[in-house]
């Protein structure tokens, strides 16, 4: 009985034409190759820069493939900025600017008017620095701003909303994961910077629920001067109607800075930080290590050395051993100095050894450069690629975050330039600054043998769990 019902599901499967759309009726039928549209060229052009007579500074870039535009506003204002017992004030801050009332609109209002506007923000917060993005069609862009506008100039944090809010985040902070990756972001945050009280603060559901619309106006109006925001607009624009849309923008005022946070230390020798969780079978490595200051000139060089270094790092260590998975890694930006990391995870059972040998490899690397000027050369050019590749909103956002973390010491060349500028023995000399190995900060998070022998990489903190 199969051969027949084979031959008939085949039978009822059988073109219905010849050529191109061949399972179509005639009717509906297409030639693929005159159907897709002309691609339409890209724009490779670094970002160009607006100055608004406020101060406020606008980074942009144009990209017709599609009618949306992409905003970033940047927000020199993170965890290290936090008041005394408000950990995560500032993400809540930027969390509600759109929800909870601003201007002359109240809160159903505003929430209203952003979904017509599709404004739906995503908020990111870092130590020293924060953002909230959205993306709008074009011709929604000039409303968004001044959306955009209100929404920064005066805030109305409505009570109801404030609490509508907090509860819900306040039930997301409660859960046992969440807990654990706070715990060991502050963790990385204290190998790093020592005990600065405001990055100690791990937020629970009671802090969360400590929440005030006072606290928030009252931060609101420190963190949102134009003084400490750049913004990132890139999409189907043009300079003039950028120009034109960014008018409500040049009326916010305020010209004070926060205050960041001090420069890191110079760790003198490497440490051990223990951080246990029974929710996973998975243990988390981060190798820790100093990272840029603000408006250092080894920006491009830390790229390179750190692409150079991943790499090394994934072929020696699978080579060496399995179970190791997720290398990844980044240089981090001030406030003070940032941290340089390295970070993989691991199985339990082999933890301790992949901590030895990773340890070792570094090692090998202080020892002996692996790195010599045609593989430097190289990378750079690859990453220039990748950069002459990446969207206009990408290369946009790069360029305001630049601008935002360097601030007066920021670097206006373009990134291919940088790229191309950069010398083996900056490679080298950031090495020794940030990643040498009797120095190294390593945090382990995860479900690991806390009985087995960590002193043996140095001297060990182990960490609570948070209850």
């Amino acid at each position: 009985m199969r051969f027949p019902l084979c031959f008939v599901m085949l039978a009822g499967c059988a073109p219905l034409t010849v050529g191109p759309g061949r399972v179509l009726p005639a009717s509906l039928q297409y030639d693929p190759v005159t159907f897709a549209a002309t691609p339409r060229p890209r724009s490779v052009e670094a970002p160009r820069r607006l100055l608004l007579p406020n101060g406020l500074e606008v980074f942009w870039a144009e990209d017709h493939g599609s009618q949306l535009v992409d905003v970033a506003v940047l927000v020199g204002c993170g965890r290290g900025d936090e008041p005394a017992g408000s950990p995560e004030l500032t993400g809540a801050m930027l969390g509600l600017i759109f929800s909870a009332g601003a201007g002359a609109r109240d809160s159903k209002a505003q929430r209203r008017v952003a979904a017509e506007l599709g404004v739906d923000p995503s908020v990111t917060t870092d130590d020293g620095e924060s953002w909230a993005t959205f993306t709008v069609g074009t011709a929604e862009l000039g409303p968004a701003l001044e959306l955009l506008r209100d929404a920064l100039a005066s805030p109305r944090f409505e009570l109801g909303a404030v609490i509508e809010n907090r509860e819900r985040w306040a039930t997301r902070f409660d859960s046992p994961v969440m807990r654990h990756a706070r715990l060991a972001r502050r963790t990385r945050a204290r190998a790093i910077y020592g005990n600065v009280p405001t990055l100690s603060q791990v937020a629970t559901a009671a802090t969360v629920r400590s929440i005030t619309d006072e606290l928030l106006k009252t931060h609101a109006g420190l963190c949102l001067q134009p003084a400490n925001l750049v913004l990132s607009v890139a999409g189907d624009l043009t300079e003039a109607s950028l120009t034109a849309a960014l008018t409500p923008l040049a009326g916010l005022q305020g010209s004070s800075r926060m205050k960041h946070l001090p420069p890191a230390p110079t760790p003198t020798s490497r440490w051990l930080w223990l951080v246990p969780s029974p929710l996973t079978n998975k243990v988390q490595v981060d190798l820790l290590g100093p990272g840029l200051a603000p408006g250092s000139p080894h920006r491009a060089a830390a790229r390179v050395l750190l692409v150079g270094l991943l790499s090394r790092l994934q072929l020696e260590l699978r080579q060496q051993m399995g179970h190791v998975y997720s290398i990844t890694g980044d240089v981090d930006v001030g406030p003070g100095s940032g941290a340089t990391w390295l970070r993989f995870t691991t199985r339990s059972e082999v933890a301790v050894e992949a901590v030895r040998r990773t340890i070792a490899i570094v090692q090998s690397w202080w020892e002996r450069w692996p790195f010599d000027e045609v593989i430097t050369g190289k990378i750079a050019s690859g990453l220039r690629l990748d950069h002459h590749r990446g969207s206009a909103t990408r290369r946009s956002f790069e360029a305001a975050r630049a601008r935002l973390q360097d601030r007066e010491a920021w670097d206006p060349r373009p990134v291919d330039e940088q790229l191309a500028r950069v010398e083996l023995e900056e490679l080298r000399a950031f090495f020794a600054s940030s990643l040498r190995p009797d120095r190294l900060q390593v945090v382990i998070s995860g479900a690991f043998d806390a009985t087995l022998d960590w002193e043996q990489f140095g001297p060990v903190t182990r960490v609570q769990p948070l209850q």
